[in-house]
């Protein structure tokens, strides 16, 4: 394939580097376009639809060819190419570049250390830790567990498909709510310890002269042990308010962050790459990427 090597816009006369009037309103409205917030790939398919092609050889044009056009600091005015665009245009379109590629490395960055507070090794419940492997567009981030000695550090799970599986656990609860609801308290087993726990109870409420906060101490303590052995703990409330999380939940293929901070107690990942999202009213949902 041909290289382009005078810049789009330009073209020698006379011995001169002269503008081709055509291509350089192309540039100014790439530019015009850019900063108004057109991506670079928007922008090249735009330009794939006019008549006018990037190279004589009649290559489609591409992000990277407008990415270059956009920091190509000779349409300023550089030596002997004469200026195509004001220099004023060429520092806010650039401007406009950097702070893009910053805000999105920054939610980037966001999103994965959220991630990383609730992600658990499904085998021995160590952290999962993130790696990466190539760079630029190629770069591939990926999950595995901390623990060197356990059967999940083997094994790794790409970033997106992790996303992708937590985006569809999501949004198939948002398409139900009901199947996130958990049933009352169905009672408990008595055992040795409630009963010498009613027992301490009935003593201290027979003494008269018992203090109240020990009688205090002795409530609590009987409820907290019946408690712990209910079958099912009440969470009614919980489940309320997770199902209110979901009425203007936007389904997409990216789980909704403030959604996963608000309603996940953890995502358990396994080595068969089994995705396991626990919600802090205790219901589980799993799903094989």
């Amino acid at each position: 394939m041909a290289n382009r090597y005078i810049p789009f816009g330009y073209l020698i006369s006379d011995g001169k580097m002269k503008i081709i009037e055509t291509e350089a309103e192309v540039i100014r409205n790439v530019f015009s376009l850019y900063v108004q917030g057109d991506s670079f790939k928007t922008i090249s398919d735009k330009l794939n639809l006019l008549p006018i092609t990037y190279a004589d050889d009649g290559r489609a044009w591409n992000k990277n060819i407008v990415k270059r056009m956009i920091e190509n600091k000779k349409y300023v005015g550089d030596k002997e190419y004469p200026s195509v665009i004001p220099a004023e245009t060429f520092t806010l379109a650039n401007s406009c570049k950097e702070k893009r590629t910053t805000n999105s490395g920054d939610k980037h960055t966001h999103r994965l250390e959220q991630y990383g507070k609730v992600l658990k090794c499904s085998q021995c419940g160590s952290k999962m830790t993130r790696s990466r492997t190539g760079k630029g567009e190629k770069r591939r981030i990926y999950w595995k567990c901390s623990n060197c000695d356990c059967d999940g550090y083997k094994h790794m799970l790409n970033h997106k498909s992790l996303e992708m599986s937590v985006a569809n656990l999501l949004n198939t609860i948002a398409d139900d709510t009901s199947i996130i609801k958990t049933s009352a308290c169905t009672g408990f087993e008595t055992n040795t310890d409630v009963i010498y726990a009613e027992n301490q109870l009935n003593d201290v409420l027979q003494n008269n002269e018992a203090e109240f906060k020990d009688v205090v101490d002795k409530i609590f303590r009987l409820t907290d042990i019946k408690f712990r052995l209910c079958k099912n703990a009440d969470n009614t409330a919980v489940s309320e308010k997770i199902e209110k999380c979901f009425i203007i939940y936007p389904k997409s293929e990216i789980a909704d962050l403030n959604i996963v901070n608000e309603i996940i107690r953890k995502i358990k990942i396994s080595p068969d790459k089994e995705i396991t999202i626990e919600l802090i009213n205790d219901r589980i949902f799993e799903e094989r990427v």
